[in-house]
């Protein structure tokens, strides 16, 4: 009887390790799912910038003095970037939208339903994205 009761005491020890491990690892996907990747990717504007330029500044070590000097390059650079990023988004979506009017021309009725209903889901994908950094 002692025997089982030890073993049952070390499942529930490995059980509970396991456990543990994966629930952090969760959580620590779920900060960096919604706060992390959209502060770094641009999805909240005016909250990316900061939080890219004091980024920048941790890593580089700036002072007060450059910080102030280098804001407004920084600033910049994010909003071409932004730019860059919904004139491809825009670009993507007309590549894809040309493609598929030339493969209608060899696909029957049901193919190029579902195919519309692939590019128009596509589309609404890039839509976010152009819509995200044209705020």
């Amino acid at each position: 009887m002692p025997e089982k009761k030890t073993k049952l005491k070390a499942g529930c020890g490995i059980a509970m390790v396991f456990g543990s491990g994966f629930l952090c690892g969760g959580l620590v996907l779920a900060c960096l799912l919604f706060w992390y990747v959209p502060l770094s990717e641009g999805w909240k504007k005016d909250e990316s910038k900061q939080f890219i330029t004091n980024h920048i500044a941790s890593r580089l070590d700036l002072t007060e003095e450059q910080l102030e000097q280098a804001r407004p390059i920084i600033h910049e650079a994010i909003e071409k970037r932004y730019q860059r990023l919904g004139n491809f988004a825009n670009f993507d979506s007309q590549v894809r939208t040309d493609a598929f009017e030339e493969l209608k021309l060899i696909l029957n009725d049901e193919q190029i339903a579902t195919g519309e209903e692939m590019l128009e889901r596509w589309n609404r994908s890039n839509q976010r994205r152009i819509d995200r950094n044209s705020e």
